[in-house]
């Protein structure tokens, strides 16, 4: 990790326990948000999931853990093992999540021997009691796990969570650990097709595997916050779900998984469009690029996998720039970036990108900007439309006229063009003006809107 970059730390509280307990569940009724896939489908959640949870006025890590069963030889099963291990043996406390309905099972037996040579402490809090009779009996049976007595909980009512979250704090009491409620300064969704290298470029961005990686299509099911410190700047990154064409997508899981996608860019500030170098650019591509532009979101074309070209000289970037835009001709105001999330190459230069982007998306720019700006670059150009061509769409005119030009929005910026007539306005005008509020501003990477109002003088 790159020393300007600091994963952010409050207490962190890692939820762990077989499949099928109701972790998710448990997870999104903490963090107050259906952040967290949840399903019937044994081992729906892959990564570790991040949230946060405010309790008594203070502010919680929460991760949530994919299920530790006995180990499948499956890649993705044995990564989903290591993640949900790793995030225990970092989190400051462990809630070892059990099941009121089927009682302690001989997998939790295991668990609990397992997570007891961590040497973290260890909350043993029991789900889906769902009833107050079911969280009075719950208890003599799950002290064998060695725990102690059980907190009884319900996720589906939110039953005895306000008694599990006052025990773990009793836990975090002795801990000198800051507690906290940071906001983002910019939130940043990475989008793409499956396999584009999302995960991997998240991994390298912070300096370790905090995402699973896999040559399995659809690996990563749920969005995955992370919030880290560039340059003591708070920065969400989310890595999203790979989203296939419509017609590709299944039922349930996958489905779920790319609606939690879409809703992440809607949160965020910027998105970076993650396109691989070797695949080339395909109509699912265009259309995610179509997505990021509705929203009205900053855009960074974060080119991937740029080891694999063997043949590479000074001009690569800008021929492989030109191909690009050839197929995405309505980005060419995206700034690119050209990296590997394997090597590592030009990957620390994306969060300066992002963080331009996002001021220029916010950017608020005076009336007495645009007044310079109206008088010396929109005037001149309509006076040498006439000019050239008294007649323009059929209507014969003298003259044409601009009254001026003012903000209305921002993030993203838009404008109103204030004309004395309507008629002359066309989409190469529209287009014009764009681009050159783009230059004359230095508005990077943002979508800027430019509307017309027509006045008499």
């Amino acid at each position: 990790m790159p020393k300007n970059i600091v994963l952010h730390t409050t207490p962190s509280v890692a939820l762990v326990g077989r499949k099928n307990v109701g972790k998710s569940s448990l997870f999104n009724r903490l963090i107050e948000a259906k952040q967290a896939l949840v399903s019937a489908v044994p081992g729906t959640t892959r990564d570790v999931g991040v949230g946060t949870s405010l309790w008594r006025g203070q502010l919680l890590t929460l991760l949530d853990t994919g299920g530790l069963d006995i180990v499948k030889k499956d890649e993705i099963e044995l990564n989903v093992r290591k993640q949900a291990l790793r995030a225990a043996k970092k989190a400051h406390v462990i809630v070892f999540v059990g099941d009121a309905q089927t009682g302690p099972l001989s997998t939790d037996v295991v668990l609990a021997k397992e997570l007891r040579k961590s040497g973290k402490p260890v909350v043993l809090v029991v789900n889906k009691a769902d009833s107050a009779s079911m969280r009075r009996e719950t208890g003599d049976e799950w002290k064998r796990l060695g725990f102690g007595s059980p907190i009884a909980v319900s996720a589906a009512t939110g039953g005895g969570t306000g008694d599990m979250l006052d025990r773990v704090f009793e836990v975090l009491k002795d801990q000198d650990l800051p507690l906290e409620n940071i906001e983002p300064m910019a939130t940043i969704a990475m989008l793409g097709r499956p396999n584009v290298g999302k995960s991997s470029l998240l991994n390298a961005l912070i300096g370790e595997e905090r995402v699973i990686v896999s040559e399995v299509p659809h690996t990563t099911r749920e969005p995955q916050d992370t919030l880290l410190f560039y340059d003591d700047k708070p920065i969400l990154v989310v890595d999203t779900a790979g989203i296939r064409k419509r017609a590709h997508i299944g039922e349930g899981l996958e489905s779920a998984s790319v609606e939690k996608s879409l809703i992440a860019i809607k949160r965020a500030d910027v998105v970076f469009l993650v396109l691989d170098v070797a695949a080339g650019i395909g109509a699912q591509d265009q259309h995610l690029a179509g997505l990021a532009i509705e929203s009205g979101k900053g855009i960074v074309l974060v080119v991937n996998k740029w080891d694999t070209l063997t043949a590479k000289s000074t001009k690569t970037g800008d021929e492989m720039r030109a191909d690009i835009l050839a197929e995405l001709p309505f980005l060419t105001w995206a700034p690119f970036a050209f990296v590997s999330a394997k090597t590592g190459t030009r990957v620390h230069t994306l969060l300066d990108i992002a963080l331009k982007v996002k001021a220029s998306r916010e950017r608020v720019i005076t009336e007495d900007e645009l007044e310079d700006f109206n008088a010396k670059v929109v005037k001149p150009y309509l006076a040498s439309r006439i000019s050239h061509n008294k007649t323009l769409m059929g209507i014969k005119r003298k003259h044409a006229f601009s009254y001026g030009i003012r903000q209305t929005h921002q993030a993203p910026p838009k404008f109103m063009m204030v004309v004395k007539d309507k008629n002359f306005t066309d989409p190469s005008l529209t287009r014009f003006v764009e681009n050159r509020l783009r230059e004359y501003f230095d508005l990077v990477g943002t979508p800027v809107t430019v509307s017309y109002r027509e006045i008499e003088k």
